[in-house]
Formats: C-alpha cells, sequence, structure tokens
C-alpha cells in the first residue's frame, strides 16, 4: 500500500514539474517566435502523446457526430483561443507572473 501511494505522489509530482515548466517553454517560445508559431509547436508535442495515450486507454468513448460540432467548438475556444492569447501575453510578461495571473 505505501509503494502505491508513492507511486501516485510520484506522478502528481511529474504532472507538477511539467505543468509548470510550460510557463517558462511559453516565454522562451514567445521571445523567439511568433505566438501563434509557439502554440503550434506546443500542440504538435502534445497531440501524439494524446493519441498514444488515448490509444492505449481502455474504454474510451469516442463522440458521435452530433456530439463532434460541440467538441470542436469547446475546443476551438478552450484551447485555440485560449493558447493564442497565452502565447501573445507571454511576449509582455514574466513566465513567473503570467502562471500567478492565470490561477486566479
Amino acid at each position: 500500500m505505501r509503494s502505491r501511494n508513492l507511486f501516485i505522489h510520484l506522478k502528481l509530482l511529474i504532472v507538477a514539474a511539467i505543468w509548470g515548466g510550460g510557463w517558462v517553454a511559453g516565454r522562451v517560445l514567445a521571445l523567439d517566435a511568433p505566438p501563434l508559431t509557439g502554440a503550434l509547436i506546443r500542440y504538435m508535442i502534445a497531440l501524439p502523446l494524446f493519441f498514444i495515450w488515448l490509444r492505449f486507454t481502455t474504454g474510451v468513448k469516442l463522440p458521435s457526430m452530433s456530439q463532434l460540432k460541440i467538441v470542436i467548438a469547446i475546443g476551438f475556444y478552450s484551447t485555440f483561443v485560449y493558447q493564442a492569447l497565452f502565447m501573445f501575453g507571454m511576449k509582455y510578461t514574466a513566465a513567473g507572473d503570467a502562471s500567478l495571473m492565470i490561477t486566479f
């Protein structure tokens, strides 16, 4: 039981490190590349990893065609628009400041 708890805490620590590193990576990308290019690079890395995870996860149900329109709209506004504004904002502020602003 103790080793299982340790494994869960280790996974949480890895997620926090990856999440926190995203702010620094966003700032570096925003300084060297146009904002939408930075967002594209982030998703070119994340999308294949997501599909690999999806492939090996059991019980995943894909949306129906009627639900697909809603999923696309949610994805556009909550992912594309958010990432575009995030990358534009990273040009003008420090990564630490941005991470604090987004939490409130």
